[in-house]
């Protein structure tokens, strides 16, 4: 009988461990990924693409096909007319007039040392 008490004794330290090292491993888990996702993140997704395509693929099955195709052309030409009349949006990339000299020199230097060296 003191032999199953002793046992029973141990049986219940090491479950206690168990426990208690699977709390300690998900709470460091839980804060490592609170720690990434609190900045978040934006998903953007451009439907008017999608509802654009499934429009055409309703009027291919409606229409016949010489007055689906003429809907298509006079939309490809208003879309083309009104990309002209909006402004052209800002470059990321610097215009030649707005690098200066210094770093102008600094990217010839580059290009220069990371070229191939030409045998001769």
């Amino acid at each position: 009988m003191d032999f199953l008490f002793e046992y029973l004794m141990f049986l219940g330290q090491v479950v206690t461990l168990v426990v208690a090292f699977l709390i300690i491993a998900s709470s460091l888990a839980g804060l490592s990924g609170r720690q990434h996702g609190d900045q978040g993140h934006l998903v953007i997704r451009k439907l008017n693409e999608r509802v654009r395509e499934l429009r055409f693929t309703m009027e291919n099955h409606l229409l016949t096909a010489e007055e689906a195709k003429r809907q298509h052309k006079s939309e490809s030409k208003s879309e083309k007319a009104e990309a002209k009349r909006r402004p052209k949006q800002p470059s990321l990339q610097p215009s030649k007039s707005q690098t200066s000299k210094r770093q102008r020199s600094l990217m010839s230097m580059a290009t220069q040392m990371l070229a191939p060296k030409a045998k001769g």
